[in-house]
């Protein structure tokens, strides 16, 4: 089968997972700002004066939770780009293997979820799913033919012990 619709489908994954990561990239550069990185300070500062910011966080100084974020952002950055080298890869096996891709590509939706891109990751599930659910009908073809083989040679068989059995009486 062709699986048009299951590429279709990863395809604008991928080009939605490129859109983010584009936009990640360009975002990272000013996370190492110092006048950004003192902005963010202060309202984790303002926001820990108001009590609006969890309690549970009180043991992190402002700097240390924005040096998390930073490295957060670098971290979702890489599975993004992973996904992406996968999806990119998944769409070139689709033909050959497509039960596994099914599953791979639900994995990978799963993994993306991670990322926070919703709309990659939906599309990636639904053609996993798709290509799960699909059938391939050139294997039932060939099941089909096999049994119509089968049932052609039992009778083809049964026909030729008859004759044998006629040529042994004469």
């Amino acid at each position: 089968m062709k699986r048009t619709a299951e590429k279709v489908l990863t395809w604008i994954g991928i080009l939605f997972q490129i859109l983010m990561i584009a936009v990640m990239a360009l975002a990272l550069p000013f996370l190492n700002d110092p006048s950004i990185k003192n902005e963010a300070i202060n309202r984790i500062e303002s926001m820990k004066a108001n009590g609006s910011l969890n309690q549970g966080l009180s043991q992190v100084t402002p700097s240390e939770l924005f040096d998390l974020v930073k490295h957060g952002a670098i971290i979702i950055v890489i599975i993004a780009i992973v996904c992406f080298i996968l999806a990119i890869i998944m769409t070139q096996l689709m033909r050959r293997i497509p039960k596994t891709i099914g599953v791979l590509l639900i994995l990978m939706a799963i993994v993306n979820l991670l990322t926070g891109n919703l709309i990659t990751s939906l599309l990636w599930l639904i053609a996993g799913i798709m290509l799960m659910a699909r059938s391939d009908k050139a294997k039932q073809y060939t099941k089909k033919q096999a049994k119509q083989v089968k049932d052609r040679a039992t009778k083809k068989g049964s026909q030729s012990s008859q004759q044998y059995k006629r040529s042994n009486r004469k």
